[in-house]
């Protein structure tokens, strides 16, 4: 059976208020950019500690990696030094300074080729 609707029903008389009062309520004027200000704090917050971690990490591997090496190189007389290959075989440089250049004569080649390759690409 179906009831009839009581006009002194609570719930309704709630509704009809909360409805009312719709109208009342507004954001005030300066809400956006209060919202928007908390939003680029919190964002430069979080860039900024971000980039913190990845300098630690990166500090943290620099010092790794020179701490093994300088523990790996042993110097004898000062013009030799140990040196592991990638094939796995090892030897000794008795003059430093011929190494280093042949690295730089390799690298100026390589600038050399790349800046050929570019020129024939345009």
């Amino acid at each position: 059976m179906i009831e009839p609707l009581d006009p002194h029903d609570p719930i309704a008389e709630v509704e009809t208020l909360i409805r009312a009062a719709g109208n009342y309520v507004q954001p005030s004027d300066d809400l956006r950019p209060r919202v928007m200000e908390a939003v680029r704090a919190e964002r430069v917050e979080r860039t900024v500690r971000w980039r913190i971690c990845q300098a630690a990490v990166l500090f943290f591997v620099l010092n790794l990696l020179a701490t093994s090496t300088l523990h790996n190189v042993e110097i004898a007389d000062g013009a030799s030094l140990p040196v592991q290959r990638a094939d796995g075989s090892s030897e000794t440089l008795s003059t430093v300074e011929e190494e280093s250049w042949d690295t730089v004569e390799s690298f100026r080649e390589l600038r050399r080729r790349q800046a050929y390759l570019l020129r024939l690409q345009l």
